[in-house]
């Protein structure tokens, strides 16, 4: 009589499987996670955000706090002073693993756009 042997059993899958990580775009290049800082005007880069600490990164809205800079442009661009404020910023409408949206709040508020679109492009303000 032939002997028989128990049917090897599937091996199991203990991996758990990994979120892709959420991106955005910025000006100068490819698209990061939980960028530490990015350019708000890409066509002359004088103004961003930058020291972002992140929470929620992953999540349907990111939060960071930071600081918003952006050159006076007072005479003139050439002869500008670097001005810095501390700013919270949220990141939001999730398409195709990238954040969409951008909100800046600085205090004291700046007179430019704090709300952006962000494109493969970079942020385009709205």
């Amino acid at each position: 009589m032939p002997q028989t042997t128990a049917a090897a059993s599937p091996a199991k899958h203990s991996a758990a499987v990994a979120k892709p990580s959420l991106t955005v775009y910025r000006c100068e290049g490819p698209a990061v996670v939980a960028p530490s800082w990015l350019n708000l005007a890409c066509a002359d880069q004088k103004m961003g955000i930058g020291q972002l600490r992140w929470s929620g990164w992953g999540e349907a809205t990111a939060h960071a706090t930071g600081s918003f800079w952006e050159y006076d442009c007072v005479p003139s661009c050439a002869s500008s002073i670097l001005i810095s404020v501390p700013t919270a910023v949220t990141a939001s409408g999730l398409v195709g693993g990238h954040y969409t949206r951008l909100h800046v709040t600085a205090t004291p508020t700046p007179a430019l756009p704090l709300d952006y679109r962000l494109t493969n492009t970079g942020p385009v303000a709205e």
